[in-house]
């Protein structure tokens, strides 16, 4: 028989095995849910870094063009996301620096994540006298553009020879004879 000055006791050890289940329900919870993250993160594309081999990438212009990385241009790679706040925050330097440069200007892609027809119209209200690419159906995915804002400068063999921040402009530009001014 329970005493009713045991009821108080019997309370607390129910409360406490319940407050115990549901904090082993959430930590299985999170080990799934973590683990769900770190396989996903690896089976992306690696991400394109000096020294890689991007001549076989596949982009297309706005003119449905196919895009050749290497001979017999080095080539300037700007890569943006229209809807990335980081990509809005470079874009007027880029507009400039490209303005800056003319004739000077290695071949230059502005290259979206995105859909081709907004990475175009995005590109002309910056002022950006590009032409524009897209990695097409892959998006975030694609190891060019999985950074952005994020500038590639490729050389004659397909290589990629530099490669930084969307900030790092002019720097990037340099290490395959772009201008370089700032």
């Amino acid at each position: 028989m329970v005493r009713p000055s045991n009821i108080g006791f019997l309370e607390t050890i129910r409360l406490k095995g319940a407050v115990l289940a549901l904090l082993s329900v959430l930590a299985v919870g999170q080990v799934v849910a973590l683990e769900r993250r770190t396989v996903e993160r690896h089976t992306l594309a690696p991400r394109i870094t000096v020294g890689h081999d991007v001549s076989d990438l596949v982009m297309r212009d706005s003119d449905g063009a196919k895009i050749e990385l290497g001979a017999p241009d080095e080539t300037l790679l700007l890569v943006f996301d229209p809807d990335c706040p980081y990509s809005v925050r470079v874009a007027e330097s880029w507009a400039y620096w490209l303005a800056s440069q003319g004739s000077e200007r290695p071949r230059t892609y502005a290259v979206s994540s995105g859909p081709l027809p907004a990475a175009v119209r995005y590109a002309r209200e910056m002022d950006w006298n590009v032409r524009v690419a897209s990695v097409g159906q892959a998006g975030r995915e694609h190891p060019l553009t999985r950074r952005t804002p994020w500038v590639f400068a490729v050389g004659t063999d397909g290589r990629v020879v530099a490669e930084g921040h969307g900030s790092r402009l002019a720097e990037v530009a340099r290490s395959i004879g772009g201008g370089g001014r700032e």
